[in-house]
């Protein structure tokens, strides 16, 4: 398996968190944080993973509402998955904000989540059989 390092692309990034179970952004709670994160991958450079974005674009590309989108930006930010200068108002003018997301806390919970994926598909099988049994 190849190390995953902070040169890899966001989009290729966050393909590879999906594919390891996303980690701490699993599970119901973290369905959110995973739309905005994929919507992030298809608004920035994948390079630099750095650009300018608005709440109303992202809400849209992620399929959220805007305030909703801005929570778990909020959210995003605490966990040091992103770096988030909020837009303002210039002229009268409403400006985007700047988001950069940190592709190298990417890359970590791409390592923690593949060290760990074979412990869920196991406990996640086991829990099938069960199932599977009390049918029989």
């Amino acid at each position: 398996m190849t190390a995953v390092t902070a040169a890899w692309p966001l989009d290729r990034l966050v393909a590879a968190l999906a594919r390891s179970g996303w980690d701490t952004l699993a599970g119901r709670s973290g369905g959110a944080p995973r739309s905005i994160l994929r919507a992030l991958a298809d608004l920035l450079p994948h390079g630099s993973a750095t650009g300018q974005v608005t709440a109303h674009q992202l809400a849209e590309a992620a399929g959220l509402s805007e305030r909703w989108t801005r929570t778990i930006l909020a959210r995003l930010e605490d966990l040091g998955l992103i770096r988030w200068t909020r837009g303002t108002i210039v002229a009268g003018r409403p400006m985007p904000s700047l988001i950069r997301v940190s592709k190298r806390a990417i890359a970590a919970l791409v390592r923690q989540g593949r060290a760990t994926k074979p412990e869920r598909d196991a406990a996640h099988a086991a829990e099938t059989e069960a199932r599977i049994a009390t049918i029989r």
